[in-house]
C-alpha cells in the first residue's frame, strides 16, 4: 500500500518536535486539517456558550440578557473577518479571529449600537472606507474528547475613535473597548449530562462601564425519546450604580423526539434582573425587574 505524503503542518510539527509527531507510536495524535475563513464568521464565544449550558441560544439561556455573545449582546460575528481553526492535537483545537477597525467612515454616517457598523444616510457606497466599524480579535481553545468538552474564549471588541451621529446631531467618537471572556465545559456521566460555566464581561476604557461575572451551571437527563433540561446562573455587577447587585435565571426545558430529525419543545425562562442588564426595559413584568419567556414548537434538523 503506498504511504501518503506529509501535509506542511506534519512536516512542520516532525521537525520541530518529533515526540509530537503523529505516527504509529507517538502519544499524541494530530489531525493534519486545519481551516482558514475570511467574511463573516462566528465568534468561537458562540462555540463556547453553547458548551457551559444546555439551551444554546434558546429561551432558557438567558442568552442577550445575562449570557452574552458578544459585548453588544447577540451578534455572534463580526465581518471582513479572518478566522484560523488548528489541527486537533488530543482533542485541543485553537481559534483565532481578527477583524481591523475602521476609522475612516465618510461624514454623517451613523453607527449601529448592536455591530459597531456605520452606514451612510444617503445612498449606498461600496468605496473602499465609506463605513466605520469595530474591530475585534479573538482567541479561543475548544476540548473534545471522550465524555469531556471544555472551552475558552477571549472577545475584545474597540469601539475607540469609531465614528458615529449623537442624539443632538454632532458627529462623535466611539470610546469604549470591552472584552467577554467566557469558560467552562459539560461532562457525561451515561443519560446525564452536567454543565458548568463563567462569563466575563468588562469595558476597559471610556466612560460606560461595565464589570460583570456571570456563573452558570445546568443539567440534562434524557430517558428514551424524552430529554430534561433545566439552567441556572447568578450575574454580578460591579461598578456603575448597580455595583453588587445580582441578577438570577431559572432556565428549565423538555425535549421529545418525534424522529431521528426531528423534536418537539417546551422551554421557560425566568430571570430577577436587579443588575440591570437586560437592554429593553419593555420585557420586564411592569416595574418590576422580572422577565419571563415560554417557548413551544418543533425542531427540524438537517
Amino acid at each position: 500500500m503506498q504511504q501518503r505524503s506529509q501535509t506542511p503542518s506534519e512536516r512542520w510539527l516532525s521537525s520541530h518536535h518529533p515526540s509530537l509527531h503523529s505516527h504509529e507510536s507517538s502519544t499524541a495524535k494530530l489531525t493534519s486539517r486545519y481551516q482558514r475563513k475570511f467574511g463573516s464568521v462566528n465568534f468561537n464565544t458562540l462555540t463556547s456558550t453553547g458548551t457551559i449550558q444546555p439551551f444554546g441560544t434558546a429561551v432558557g439561556s438567558g442568552y442577550t440578557a445575562v449570557l452574552r455573545g458578544d459585548a453588544a449582546g447577540s451578534t455572534v460575528r463580526d465581518e471582513n473577518q479572518l478566522n484560523y481553526i488548528t489541527p486537533a492535537l488530543n482533542g485541543f483545537t485553537g481559534v483565532v479571529n481578527y477583524s481591523r477597525k475602521q476609522t475612516k467612515a465618510k461624514d454623517g454616517a451613523t453607527a449601529s449600537t448592536s455591530t459597531g457598523l456605520v452606514s451612510q444616510q444617503s445612498a449606498y457606497s461600496g468605496t473602499l472606507g465609506a463605513y466605520d466599524k469595530m474591530g475585534s480579535q479573538e482567541i479561543g481553545l475548544n476540548y473534545v474528547n471522550g465524555p469531556i468538552t471544555a472551552t475558552y474564549s477571549s472577545l475584545k471588541q474597540d469601539l475607540v475613535d469609531v465614528s458615529g451621529i449623537s442624539t443632538n446631531g454632532v458627529q462623535v467618537a466611539g470610546t469604549t473597548a470591552t472584552t467577554v471572556t467566557t469558560m467552562g465545559g459539560n461532562y457525561a456521566m451515561g443519560a446525564a449530562k452536567l454543565f458548568l460555566g463563567n462569563q466575563a464581561v468588562k469595558t476597559t476604557t471610556g466612560a460606560v462601564a461595565t464589570d460583570t461575572s456571570y456563573t452558570t451551571y445546568g443539567a440534562t437527563y434524557a430517558s428514551g425519546k424524552t430529554t430534561y433540561q433545566l439552567a441556572m446562573g447568578s450575574l454580578k455587577q460591579d461598578v456603575g450604580s448597580n455595583a453588587g447587585k445580582k441578577s438570577t435565571l431559572t432556565g428549565i426545558g423538555v425535549k421529545y423526539d418525534l424522529s431521528k430529525t426531528t423534536s418537539a419543545y417546551l422551554r421557560h425562562e425566568s430571570i430577577k434582573d436587579e443588575a440591570k442588564v437586560i437592554a429593553s426595559a419593555a420585557t420586564l413584568d411592569g416595574t418590576d425587574t422580572k422577565r419571563t419567556r415560554t417557548a413551544i414548537g418543533i425542531s427540524v434538523g438537517f
